[in-house]
């Protein structure tokens, strides 16, 4: 039931996930991929589960965009 109201929630959802994620795997994320077929997602190599964080020169301009972009 909450996959399906994530499904018709319409909300737009970037996923940014680092490959050295030791707390959500990439099973997570290809499964969230299914729920969220129109999603967006940023995998960043060499990166752990705080990649906005560890990452934030890379990510926050491209983040930034991205809000940009759906505001419009």
């Amino acid at each position: 039931m909450e996959n399906q109201a994530l499904q018709n929630s319409g909300l737009p959802v970037l996923l940014i996930w680092g490959e050295e994620d030791q707390s959500i795997s990439l099973d997570q994320i290809e499964v969230l991929q299914q729920i969220l077929p129109k999603s967006k997602t940023r995998i960043v190599e060499d990166a752990g589960h705080l990649v906005h964080y560890e990452r934030s020169d890379e990510l926050n301009p491209e983040i930034v965009d991205y809000l940009d972009r759906i505001s419009k």
